[in-house]
């Protein structure tokens, strides 16, 4: 940096004198002094070259671990709007603290998950995901809505957990909602660490998935045919593909090839973001083959809960009294297994691990039960369906 130095001014045809102070050494702005004499005015540029010295011999006398805390606190403080001294004086009289917001203000639990649910909203989360934090925090938040986010810690979520009751996979699900609630306000400044992560999640055992029976699936799909036609391409693309709905919810006409019996799975689409080749098998080539329109959308419904609606009212009406979670790519996934145990030929088409698949769906059902459902095909006397928006 050059040395700060005096200039002469002449105003009004008057000679003054006066010393610029750069952006660096006056908060991004400009700053001028002026003085009547040159003496005065050199004098002046003298002392503030001399702080300047000061200050360089004194932050390159600091540690690197102190000289990236010094850049840390700066950046926090500019992101509040804040001077050095404002901010010295805030903290003399603890107007800020970890959890407060820039007007100084302690930032409540209510405040904090209307901000994170509006963030998970600009950020395109999907609605499933969004759908479950805001079941859970929503509780959360009500139970605490006037308590400041700084002043949780894992003793207050470990009893109000056990207040409502929950256990076993539920509490789980539960923690991990908390946690990512808290990384967020961390990321956010709000607080430095999250109170959640010592909060144990308990121990899981398993169960195996639920599936449908190959009549249980025959009968639903031939009904949906003649009843909700819509349906027909987005079902049998998850239960004989094993595609997520949030994928078929992303997923194009375009991205089905009925000559090569290939549907692409594109980045766009995917949940993992990974694009994945799902090769097509002879009975959902037949089901695809009954959708007359393959342009455009797969799913024509405008959302999931749209979806999930009609698609468990056609269920109802087929006998299925008791739909499992996630029942059409669980039986995808089981009955492949089956057929062949392969799980990375499983996980590949399902755009998962070898070691969920394994883990979940090794040795669950017979061979002879595999084939059958691979052999579900439409009936002769199935007609064509248009699809109707």
């Amino acid at each position: 940096m050059k040395p700060v130095t005096a200039r002469s001014n002449i105003v009004r045809g008057i000679i003054t004198w006066c010393v610029l102070l750069p952006k660096r050494l006056n908060g991004g702005k400009y700053s001028r002094r002026y003085f009547k004499t040159k003496a005065e005015a050199e004098k002046y540029a003298r002392k503030v070259n001399q702080q300047i010295q000061e200050v360089g011999c004194r932050f390159s006398m600091m540690s690197l671990v102190d000289r990236l805390e010094a850049m840390k606190i700066l950046e926090f403080i500019r992101k509040h709007r804040l001077s050095c001294q404002e901010a010295i004086e805030r903290i003399a009289s603890a107007e800020i603290a970890p959890g407060n917001t820039i007007s100084g203000k302690a930032l409540t639990v209510k405040q904090a998950f209307e901000e994170f649910i509006e963030f998970c909203k600009d950020s395109k989360f999907e609605d499933v995901t969004i759908r479950e934090y805001k079941s859970h925090l929503s509780r959360f938040a009500r139970s605490h809505a006037d308590q400041a986010v700084h002043a949780v810690n894992k003793e207050l979520i470990k009893k109000w957990l056990d207040s409502i009751g929950v256990e076993g996979q539920t509490r789980s699900n539960y923690i991990t909602s908390i946690r990512r609630f808290f990384n967020y306000l961390i990321d956010q400044d709000y607080l430095e660490k999250n109170p959640a992560n010592k909060v144990p999640k308990p121990k899981v055992i398993r169960k195996t998935p639920g599936i449908l029976t190959v009549q249980q699936i025959q009968a639903f799909v031939e009904l949906l045919l003649n009843k909700e036609p819509r349906l027909l391409a987005p079902v049998v693309l998850s239960l004989f593909a094993g595609i997520r709905v949030c994928e078929l919810m992303k997923l194009n006409w375009e991205c089905i090839s009925m000559s090569k019996r290939k549907i692409f799975i594109d980045e766009r689409c995917a949940k993992v973001g990974r694009h994945r080749i799902i090769p097509m098998t002879e009975n959902l080539y037949a089901w695809l083959s009954l959708c007359e329109n393959r342009t455009g959308p797969v799913v024509l419904f405008p959302t999931q809960d749209n979806y999930f609606k009609t698609r468990r009212a056609i269920a109802l009406l087929a006998g299925i009294t008791k739909w499992p979670h996630n029942a059409l790519r669980h039986s995808f996934a089981s009955y492949s297994w089956a057929v062949n145990p392969d799980e990375k030929t499983i996980a590949s088409q399902m755009g998962n691990s070898p070691y969920m698949v394994h883990r979940h769906y090794k040795a669950v059902l017979e061979d002879t039960e595999g084939q059958k459902f691979f052999n579900t095909t439409p009936k002769a006397s199935s007609k064509k369906v248009k699809k109707k928006n």
